[in-house]
């Protein structure tokens, strides 16, 4: 019982420094386990020392372009509550217009399918706006964590992110509960249907998606994710 309490208490605080916080360096290439989501040490091995995790490079990006941008008031009252949720936790990379947009895209939707290319984006509205998501159907892929404390019926759907380098990538990872999880190995990359729901754990509502179905897939050209205005930037 002590060790599944640790695992939900690990498991909500990646939900919560994963989508709920400005996205925080961490040294992916150096996880203790290859694939490790909810702990990693740091090592003296550099990323030319070490292969990284999942074998691809995020873009270039072009350094000159924050000398044109305005960083935008933390403090904006007019902003919906769940807007104002994204603002803090966004930060530089907030934009309002867009945020916005894909906001009321999203919640006009009964299906929602996450391309990777919105895929951080995508996430952090649904955090934020969690309670109106509740029931929606969401489709989205990424790879297989799960800790020994996890049952058969539950993994966590991870992806990587980063604003600077795979050197200091961040995990961002969503709990998944359904029949037949348990077939799918640790790192392997899975296609996964389902219900966005949640779990109250910890005195916390704990974001998930109860699985309809789910299928392993190739792993993609490009495993890494980006907000909306990082990606405005790469060449």
């Amino acid at each position: 019982m002590e060790t599944k309490t640790v695992f939900y208490a690990l498991i909500i605080l990646l939900l919560f420094l994963g989508f709920l916080i400005p996205p925080k360096p961490v040294d992916a290439c150096t996880p203790e386990e290859k694939g490790g989501v909810l702990h990693q040490e740091s090592r003296t091995e550099t990323c030319d020392e070490q292969e990284i995790d999942f074998h691809a490079e995020p873009c270039e990006i072009n350094p000159e372009w924050w000398k044109n941008y305005k960083m935008p008031d933390s403090a904006d009252d007019s902003l919906p509550p769940e807007q104002q949720i994204l603002k803090k936790e966004l930060g530089f990379f907030y934009d309002e217009d867009y945020y916005m947009e894909l906001a009321e895209m999203l919640l006009g939707m009964d299906n929602i399918v996450v391309e990777d290319e919105t895929y951080l984006d995508a996430m952090l509205v649904i955090a934020a706006y969690q309670h109106k998501f509740q029931g929606k159907e969401i489709e989205l892929s990424g790879f297989v964590y799960r800790d020994r404390a996890m049952p058969d019926n539950e993994l966590a759907l991870t992806r990587n992110t980063t604003t600077c380098c795979t050197a200091h990538a961040t995990l961002y990872g969503i709990l998944v509960r359904g029949e037949g999880m348990d077939v799918f190995e640790d790192e392997s990359w899975v296609l996964i249907r389902g219900l966005i729901d949640e779990d109250f754990i910890f005195d916390q509502n704990m974001l998930m998606i109860t699985v309809l179905d789910a299928e392993e897939i190739s792993p993609p050209d490009q495993p890494y994710v980006y907000p909306y205005l990082y990606r405005q930037h790469q060449p």
